[in-house]
C-alpha cells in the first residue's frame, strides 16, 4: 500500500458531480433508452407488418392481428420502471404504447395510452401476468372475427370494436447487441440493433427482414434440424461398429455427423431465402433497386465474405442472385404475371 504514494496522479482539478446530479442524469438517460428503444422498435415493427400483411397469403402459418402494442410497467427491468412510468405513464394494467398506422387497432379507434379492461366482456387482471394475459385472450377471441374492448381513457370506460386481419404467423423482435445480423428460429425473425443502424433505408431493413421471414416460411430451420438428426443417426452407426470392435469413440462420429448435415444444403437455403425475399420485399412495395450497394457495403462489413463462404453463399454471389431475382420479378410484372416465387416442378 506504501507504494502507492509514488503512482502518478491527473494534474487537473475536475467539477464535482453530486450525488443528487449523477442519479438525476441517469434518469435522464434511462428515459432517453425508453424512447430510443421506441423508435427503433416502431421502424422494426412498421416494416415488418407491412411484409407480414403483403405475403400472407405465402405463408403456411397465419395468425389474426390488430397492430396494436401492449405493455405493463412489469415488463421492464426494475431499474428503467421509473422511467417507463415518466415516459409513457405506464402502471399495472396493460397500455396501448404503438399502433401500426393504418391497422385493424388504430382503424377501429384505439388510441395510444389506452388501458385495456376487457375484451368481450372478459376482464383483463392487473399485475405481472396481466399482459400475457391479455394475449391469450386477444388470440382467443380473433379466431371468432371480431373483437370488443373496452379501454379506460381519460378516466371514462370506452368501447372500441376491432376486426383483426389474417396475417404471416411469425412474431419479430429486436435484439440487445451492435452485431450487423438477423436470425430466425422456425417461430419468430430477430434483428439486432447494430443491424437497424446499419440500414441506411426502411427498404434495405425489408430486405433483411423479408429474407428471414422466408427462412421461416420454407421451413429451413426444421429442415436443417431434419439434416441434422441424420447426420447424428449416421455417425452413430459408426460409433456402434467401434464399440463393437472394443473401442469407445465417445460419440466422436455421431457429433460430427450432426454437424455435417446441420450444414447440409445451408448455403442453398439462404440462397432460396434471399430469393423469396425479394419477393416478399416485392410484394409489400418496397424497393429493390439497391440490392447491390447493400451488400457492397456488407462486404465492406466482413471482406473475407467476399471470396470464402460457409454457411453463407459469398457476398457477390448473393448480390448477383439477388439482381437476377430482381430481374425475374420486373419481367413477371410487366408480362402480367402473378408475383410469386417460381417452385421446382413436382416429382412424378
Amino acid at each position: 500500500m506504501l507504494g502507492l504514494a509514488a503512482c502518478a496522479a491527473p494534474a487537473t482539478q475536475a467539477p464535482t458531480i453530486t450525488a443528487t446530479e449523477a442519479s438525476a442524469e441517469a434518469e435522464r438517460q434511462s428515459q432517453y433508452v425508453i424512447e430510443r428503444r421506441r423508435t427503433e422498435m416502431a421502424r422494426l415493427s412498421n416494416v415488418a407488418n407491412r411484409i407480414r400483411v403483403a405475403n400472407e397469403d405465402l405463408c403456411p402459418r397465419k395468425t389474426m392481428w390488430i397492430g396494436a402494442t401492449f405493455e405493463t410497467i412489469h415488463d421492464y427491468a426494475p431499474d428503467l420502471r421509473s422511467a417507463a412510468v415518466s415516459v409513457l405513464a405506464l402502471g399495472d394494467q396493460p397500455q396501448v404504447t404503438y399502433l401500426v398506422p393504418a391497422a385493424p387497432a388504430e382503424v377501429g379507434g384505439l388510441e395510444v395510452g389506452d388501458r385495456v379492461v376487457a375484451v368481450d366482456g372478459k376482464a383483463i387482471p392487473k399485475g405481472a401476468k396481466a399482459r400475457r394475459v391479455l394475449g391469450e385472450v386477444l388470440r382467443e377471441a380473433s379466431a371468432d372475427g371480431a373483437l370488443s374492448l373496452t379501454v379506460e381513457r381519460n378516466a371514462a370506460n370506452v368501447p372500441v370494436a376491432i376486426t383483426p386481419k389474417s396475417t404471416c404467423g411469425y412474431n419479430f423482435a429486436l435484439v440487445d447487441g451492435n452485431e450487423v445480423n438477423a436470425y430466425a428460429d422456425g417461430d419468430d425473425i430477430f434483428v439486432y440493433r447494430g443491424l437497424l443502424r446499419f440500414v441506411e433505408t426502411d427498404d434495405e431493413l425489408a430486405a433483411v427482414v423479408g429474407h428471414e421471414f422466408a427462412h421461416n416460411a420454407m421451413g429451413h430451420i426444421q429442415k436443417s434440424a431434419s439434416n441434422r438428426r441424420v447426420g447424428v443417426a449416421g455417425g452413430l452407426l459408426i460409433d456402434l461398429a467401434f464399440a463393437a470392435g472394443g473401442v469407445d469413440t465417445q460419440g466422436a462420429f455421431a457429433k460430427t455427423g450432426g454437424q455435417i448435415g446441420g450444414q447440409a444444403f445451408s448455403q442453398e437455403f439462404e440462397t432460396e431465402a434471399d430469393y423469396v425475399g425479394m419477393y416478399y420485399l416485392a410484394r409489400a412495395g418496397y424497393d429493390m433497386s439497391n440490392v447491390e450497394g447493400f451488400w457492397r457495403r456488407m462486404a465492406a462489413e466482413d471482406p473475407t465474405a467476399i471470396k470464402f463462404g460457409y454457411s453463407h453463399p459469398t457476398t457477390p454471389v448473393r448480390s448477383l442472385n439477388l439482381s437476377k431475382a430482381r430481374e425475374e420479378i420486373e419481367g413477371k410484372r410487366s408480362e402480367g404475371v402473378a408475383i410469386a416465387p417460381t417452385l421446382k416442378p413436382a416429382k412424378e
